[in-house]
């Protein structure tokens, strides 16, 4: 009986050299039965398996079912698991052009890995087959590349990139995430290499077989799942690289990862950021205040500069979804208004009860903090404000303009009997307008020159309507001891002071310039005290209160509603329709 020799053993015997010993029958038999001895545990192998499996692919799972559930359901606690699936996140997300950025992220990743996969392979196969002297010392080089801190290269690498003209430029990123992942991969590759049996190798190289050859007809189909490993680690590295993305990329080269975290600063940030005294308000309706437009135009109010990308928006409301760790579970579900201000609460302001003054004040849609134009928000539990079932979303969110009007009756000394001056019929001022008749105030004097405006001041209780156009406040019989400016005009500041009755006093509510004319002799003779509001401090139970009595309709000011998504639309209404006096935007809508 003949038995037909091995291509190893044919090789062998053209080069002389002598063939291996075979093995006997009996130990390979032997091998086998100790194999199958130690696999008689499979099963419950089997089973440990597939339970890690399940343990390690279950947030993957969730993250793909709550993705199809709406914001609401997805931020429930306890988490709705049988929540009604919808597509319109997904559809959400691709209304926002998301399809080019996701085109780069797979250019990026796809060219990348293959490119390192081709410099990888003979690199690690050099390594394994044929290494060099100290091949160790080589490997560990190549490894702790992996663990330079980005961050240190991140400068020279953009400087370098900005001088060859390559900013914003998807091939940019994939020459430098060829870089990044091919150490990892040369060391991954070179360990699946290593196990290539060295005789066929050998056999190849004496049937004549070039170094191409070799790699693409033997190594390659014997290592493809270690090159099919590599390649999966280098394309997750590569898809979801952050640093050089963000940095080396603006707008035609920007991937997914970078749309992504805008997307969920706008919309979802705070869910993983809840601190121990938190709440996380979905919010239902946000009031578009002129502070708002003014820095969509402007970029500036005062000291207070955009320097950023700002999400805008303060006049909040909506229902917490969720609490921190230091808040009562009970609060879940509770319609509240926000207070948009949270104070530091240690300052010496603080603690004198004028938190509103404090110098570490984090108030939203003021640079750099991002405000409500949002469909969650995180809120200290102290400044999200439970409101009664009477009041509306809309009503709810514009108690923070009421609680202006509020504060500056407060700082006016408005009391039963003041006649009361308001210089601007803008939603300020007709919530001042409202403010002051509740405090007592019998005549109320409203100057403007839009005639819808005066004539909804009039609707709201104003007894006296000025159109400044052709009048003056100076002009009314009975001068009044309060002024509440609203509008931040200085011709209107000036008229209002000077109509001003002796030992009067003026509120400067409006943003104006940071400089005015002042009638200094008219404050001096008159004995006149002057003075300024920033925002308010202790005025939503007041606010609520007036609100849900009905001394106070904020629901009337509202002239237009909006979607998260017209946010601009909403911030430039009043520019195209000069009836308009209060538009909201409804996030969840």
């Amino acid at each position: 009986m003949t038995t037909q020799a091995t291509p190893a053993e044919a090789s062998d015997a053209r080069a002389g050299r002598p063939s291996p010993a075979p093995v006997p029958k009996g130990r390979r038999r032997k091998k086998v039965e100790d194999t199958s001895e130690g696999l008689r545990g499979g099963p419950v192998w089997t089973l440990i398996a597939w339970i890690l499996t399940l343990f390690f692919f279950a947030p993957v799972a969730w993250m793909v079912l709550t993705s199809f559930h709406r914001e609401v359901d997805a931020a429930r606690n306890p988490p709705a698991v049988f929540a009604p699936l919808t597509g319109e996140q997904y559809a959400l997300l691709f209304s926002r052009d998301f399809l080019p950025f996701l085109i780069n992220s797979a250019t990026a990743s796809i060219v990348s890995t293959l490119l390192v996969l081709v410099l990888a392979v003979p690199a690690a196969y050099a390594l394994s087959i044929k290494p060099v002297e100290k091949w160790t010392d080589v490997m560990f080089f190549f490894l702790s590349t992996k663990f330079l801190p980005l961050i240190a290269a991140l400068l020279p690498i953009y400087l370098i990139v900005q001088a060859i003209g390559m900013l914003d430029n998807v091939f940019t990123l994939v020459i430098l995430y060829t870089a990044m992942n091919l150490p990892i991969a040369i060391w991954m590759m070179r360990s699946f290499l290593a196990e290539v049996p060295k005789e066929i190798l050998e056999a190849a190289e004496v049937d004549g077989a070039g170094l191409m050859t070799v790699l693409l007809r033997i190594v390659a189909p014997i290592a493809v799942p270690g090159m099919a490993a590599t390649a999966l680690i280098c394309f997750i590295f590569s898809w979801n690289e952050f640093m050089l993305a963000v940095n080396l990329t603006a707008t035609r080269a920007s991937t997914a990862p970078v749309f992504l975290v805008g997307f969920i600063t706008n919309e979802g940030l705070f869910l993983a950021r809840l601190c121990a005294a938190a709440t996380l308000v979905s919010v239902a309706s946000v009031g578009v205040c002129g502070s708002d437009s003014h820095y969509y135009d402007h970029g500036r109010i005062g000291r207070f500069v955009v320097e950023q990308p700002l999400v805008l928006g303060h006049e909040a409301a909506g229902t917490i979804t969720q609490v921190g760790a230091g808040v009562p579970d009970d609060r879940v579900g509770q319609r509240v208004s926000i207070e948009p201000g949270v104070p530091d609460l240690t300052c010496a302001q603080c603690l004198a009860g004028r938190y509103n003054l404090c110098p570490r004040m984090r108030f939203f849609a003021t640079p750099p903090i991002d405000g409500a134009f949002a469909e969650f928000v995180a809120v200290h539990e102290a400044f999200a404000h439970p409101v009664p079932d009477a009041l509306s979303d809309d009503a709810a969110a514009l108690l923070e303009p009421l609680s202006v009007g509020v504060w500056a009756c407060r700082k006016a000394g408005v009391t039963a009997g003041s006649r009361v001056l308001v210089t601007g019929a803008g939603p300020i001022g007709l919530v001042s307008v409202q403010a002051a008749l509740a405090f007592g105030a019998t005549e109320v004097v409203v100057s403007d020159v839009n005639p819808a405006r005066l004539e909804l001041a009039g609707e709201l209780g104003a007894t006296t309507l000025v159109d400044a156009r052709t009048s003056s406040p100076t002009d009314v019989l009975r001068p009044p001891g309060i002024l509440l400016e609203c509008s931040g005009f200085p011709p209107a500041i000036g008229d209002g002071i000077r109509a001003l009755d002796r030992a009067g006093r003026a509120v400067l509510v409006g943003m104006g310039g940071d400089e005015i004319p002042l009638p200094l002799s008219v404050v001096q003779e008159r004995e006149l005290v002057v003075t300024g509001t920033f925002r308010y401090a202790n005025t939503w139970p007041t606010a609520i209160a007036l609100v849900e009595s009905g001394k106070v309709d904020v629901d009337r000011l509202v002239t237009g509603r909006y979607g998260l998504g017209q946010a601009e639309d909403a911030l430039t209404a009043a520019r195209r329709d000069p009836t308009s006096v209060k538009v909201v935007v409804r996030p969840q809508s």
